[in-house]
């Protein structure tokens, strides 16, 4: 959700996001909303879709604090991506004097349905800020900080905190694929203090927390929904995450909802 151009009409779309919910209360892997980040998409639509997030009890994500340019945006009012914004057109009052993060935990209230990717760009009044703040899910995607050369995710500092951080990839315009079994040998490169199976754990188990799934998604347990995918191995007990962190190529069987897909 983008309106950086021009702010769209936050509250009609409020109104036919709220009919599009109630006339799909079920929905095969879930559904939720996706203001991009707080330079590209306006307070009213934050707000808007935070409205309709808290009353449907769908996630929310953004991405905040992700670079160098988007710190000088807000907190110094300059740089690049300030002058670019400017340029097209989008109002700057908002910049000036506070973190990305500080910026939008004051326009917002974050709370456990919303997912906010990258925090590669944290001051140390940001750890005091989250460090009483409502506990929301943090996505890293290890590549895409890799490919931009971001400064290093605080993974340790935030895990103390007990932000639930789990793995994504951002696209395809910051990454050469969207594999998460690529993300998860990344960081364990980049991170070599942490376990296989605790990244095993940030790609399933905290993932399916993030989006609101924690009871029927992310493991292999009775009631949970038999979606599973299988690769080939050997190994068994501990050694089996170093197996499946270590998988490349094509995942050779895969179910959804209970149903077996074709993959060839």
């Amino acid at each position: 959700m983008i309106d950086v151009r021009k702010p769209v009409p936050a509250l009609e779309i409020a109104e036919n996001l709220r009919d599009w919910f109630e006339s799909h209360p079920e929905w095969l892997g879930g559904f939720g909303l996706a203001p991009h980040a707080p330079f590209t998409a306006s307070a009213q639509l934050f707000s808007a879709s935070s409205e309709i997030s808290r009353k449907y009890h769908v996630p929310i994500t953004t991405h905040v604090a992700e670079s160098q340019e988007e710190m000088q945006m807000f907190r110094d009012a300059s740089g690049p991506l300030y002058d670019f914004l400017k340029g097209i057109g989008r109002p700057m009052a908002d910049c000036g004097g506070n973190t990305p993060l500080s910026s939008l935990l004051q326009s917002q209230a974050l709370d456990k349905c919303w997912i906010v990717a990258h925090l590669n760009e944290l001051t140390e009044e940001d750890f005091a800020l989250l460090a009483h703040a409502q506990r929301f899910h943090i996505a890293h995607c290890p590549r895409s900080h890799t490919f931009f050369g971001h400064a290093p995710f605080e993974l340790r500092k935030l895990r103390r905190l007990g932000f639930n951080i789990c793995l994504g990839t951002d696209s395809l315009a910051s990454n050469s694929s969207l594999s998460l079994f690529s993300e998860m040998r990344e960081l364990l490169r980049k991170e070599p203090w942490i376990s296989p199976r605790e990244v095993w754990t940030m790609a399933t188990i905290n993932a399916a927390r993030a989006i609101g799934q924690a009871d029927s998604l992310g493991k292999i347990s009775p009631g949970f929904q038999a979606d599973l995918t299988a690769i080939p191995s050997t190994k068994a007990g501990r050694a089996i995450f170093d197996t499946i962190v270590a998988f490349e190529g094509t995942v050779p069987w895969m179910m959804v909802n209970g149903e077996i897909l074709s993959l060839v």
